[in-house]
């Protein structure tokens, strides 16, 4: 089922992977198998993010993959990346991709956190039944 679009004529998707600790490497193979079966005949580039610098207007994309989510976001605090990762996010021009611990680190709100817990990007809201 090829995809058929402008940016696959055109120009390389760019998409980075928070590599804090997870599943990143899996995450990084599932991109390159979905770009094969859906066959994307422009290039994928795929990105580490480990620091804010990494956090740029070229990537069109980013993914923050499962780990644990206290961990991941104590190395996103002190590492100076919440706000330029929730600036990043806010972009209407950017997709963000949050699986478990990643969805965490997303969540505008997290109940029973520890008491001075875990900077959140606090971008979407998430609601459960």
């Amino acid at each position: 089922m090829p995809v058929d679009t402008e940016k696959t004529k055109t120009e390389s998707i760019k998409v980075g992977i928070l590599e804090v600790q997870g599943a990143f490497l899996e995450h990084k193979n599932a991109l390159l198998k979905a770009k094969e079966i859906l066959q994307l005949k422009c290039p994928l580039e795929i990105y580490e993010v480990r620091q804010a610098s990494h956090v740029n207007s070229s990537l069109d994309g980013m993914i923050i993959p499962g780990g644990e989510s206290t961990t991941m976001s104590l190395f996103l605090k002190r590492n100076n990346m919440v706000e330029p990762m929730r600036q990043w996010i806010e972009d209407k021009n950017h997709v963000t991709w949050g699986t478990c611990a990643g969805m965490i680190i997303l969540a505008k709100q997290n109940e029973n956190q520890k008491k001075g817990g875990q900077p959140m990007v606090r971008v979407i809201l998430i609601a459960y039944v």
